[in-house]
């Protein structure tokens, strides 16, 4: 056991980090969840008790403890609520999508999977923990099927960690997408990308338990499309998620060795849930038994039921992942914006956003207090364009929309209004100007990705952003965002230099 971690009373954050991923990894649930029941229990750290909880949160999944899910899932949002930390905001949504999606709750899934990532986006947190957040996102991710989404979240732990391609999670996340292959009946893209994955495969002692299971796995599956593997791993985790596992192994090894009668007996057993693999693995494996035996009726009968689960979970998951689910997150921000600054007289009646009468009170309520802030003055580009080519309706809209992508790309304690025209202002209490700039550069970015075309936008919209340091002598508004003006104007020179003209 780790020996960073000394007492509840005296270890900081990261030695319970340690300490628990240690548990973890040597496959002791109910230990991790009586120590990190502990730690929740008896310490006054905020970040402590979140990280805690979100630790019984994870042993409960691995556990296949539904009860005990729910029950932590609850006491972990209420942790994270009083935490405000992104690193523990991203890793609870990545735990609680994965959770919602095993119970069938695909909405809050779907809402759990873009502020997780939308939380991990803004995190300054590197190393490990770091990781293992974006690690629960991309694993998260597999699970649903966005193979996609969750190569790019293992893209950043490899970036943020020294994990290999070997990590456990990545590991899991090629095997998915190749099953997900041989589902849809390209059996030999399967093959092929199950024989990549296992033709480099390092010394046994360099791989923990976790991808061993997987590497196991892979080797059998292959074995039951027609190629071949040496790879025969001894692990000892026994997790219920991972005994699924090993039947499905057996039932692959079985079915490669002619006995698809012992195969069907595996497949029968109470741990087989299509919890790891997914619910048409072993549909898939059960259909490939049956052909064994020479029951190709039985066979066929399997295959149509593994079609129509196919198909189901793609038309339930389409329409709700992502895009729908990013435009719902905004819609709730901008609404719970709105309730923060209720009072008409200080509300921009189109966006809902404070205006220029809030923002003179939250700038002088800084300078009388004497707080540094960043100011930055948003303008769109081109928005007399869009107004003569689409009318003012439509310009409308455009507002809207960027006031939602700004809105969640700034912080909580931030401050954005509306100034007047297309138009905004947004106040950083206690930011660098590095940070400013790296936050103005992630508003930019978020507006051009935008998919404007659905507004019957021919064109991407774009903004440009100056920052300027919050003045100490305040006289009013115009004073206060004046130098920031001028660096957006600035910026908006710069630009047109180097777009040339038709």
């Amino acid at each position: 056991m780790s020996s960073s971690w000394r007492s509840t009373s005296t270890s900081t954050w990261q030695d319970d980090f340690v300490y628990l991923r240690a548990l973890m990894r040597e496959g002791s649930p109910y230990e991790v969840i009586a120590k990190a029941e502990e730690i929740a229990e008896t310490v006054s750290d905020s970040i402590r008790v979140a990280q805690a909880r979100q630790y019984v949160l994870a042993a409960n999944m691995n556990l296949r403890d539904r009860p005990g899910v729910i029950a932590a899932l609850a006491r972990a949002s209420d942790a994270v609520e009083n935490c405000r930390n992104y690193r523990l905001i991203g890793n609870f949504h990545a735990l609680a999508a994965w959770a919602d999606f095993q119970s069938g709750s695909l909405k809050n899934c779907g809402l759990h999977l873009v502020n997780a990532e939308r939380a991990l986006e803004k995190m300054s947190d590197t190393g490990e923990p770091a990781a293992s957040a974006w690690r629960n996102l991309g694993l998260a991710y597999s699970s649903i099927g966005y193979y996609e989404e969750a190569e790019s979240a293992f893209g950043r732990v490899l970036a943020l960690s020294d994990a290999t391609m070997w990590d456990k999670g990545y590991v899991q996340t090629v095997v998915r997408r190749a099953l997900a292959r041989d589902h849809r009946g390209d059996s030999p893209g399967c093959a092929k990308l199950l024989d990549n994955l296992l033709s480099d495969v390092p010394d046994e002692t360099e791989l923990e338990d976790i991808p061993k299971v997987w590497l196991n796995f892979a080797a059998r599956r292959l074995e039951t499309l027609g190629g071949t593997s040496d790879i025969r791993f001894g692990t000892t985790v026994d997790l219920p998620l991972f005994r699924e596992m090993r039947l499905l192994t057996h039932a692959c090894h079985s079915i490669a060795v002619g006995d698809g009668q012992s195969a069907m007996d595996a497949l029968e057993h109470p741990d087989i849930g299509g919890n790891v693999a997914g619910v048409a693995e072993p549909l898939r494996i059960r259909s490939l038994a049956l052909s064994s035996l020479g029951r190709h009726a039985e066979a066929l009968t399997t295959e149509r039921e593994l079609i129509c689960n196919i198909a189901g979970h793609t038309e339930r998951l389409r329409p709700l992942l992502l895009d729908s689910a990013s435009a719902l997150l905004d819609q709730e921000n901008l609404r719970q914006t709105v309730a923060r600054y209720a009072d008409a007289a200080m509300t921009d009646p189109l966006t809902g956003l404070p205006n220029r009468r809030r923002l003179d009170r939250f700038l002088r309520d800084l300078v009388s207090r004497g707080a540094a802030a960043m100011i930055g003055v948003i303008d769109l580009d081109g928005f007399k364009a869009v107004n003569d080519a689409h009318g003012h309706a439509t310009g409308d809209q455009v507002l809207k929309r960027v006031a939602g992508i700004v809105a969640r790309s700034v912080r909580i304690g931030d401050l954005l209004a509306r100034a007047g025209g297309d138009e905004f202002v947004v106040v950083l209490p206690e930011t660098t100007a590095e940070d400013a700039q790296s936050i103005g550069d992630r508003v930019c970015e978020a507006v051009v990705q935008d998919e404007w075309q659905r507004m019957v936008i021919d064109k991407t919209v774009s903004v440009s952003i100056g920052w300027a340091p919050l003045k100490p002598r305040f006289t009013g508004v115009a004073d206060a965002i004046h130098e920031a003006d001028q660096a957006m104007y600035k910026v908006k020179r710069a630009r047109a230099r180097r777009v040339p003209s038709d």
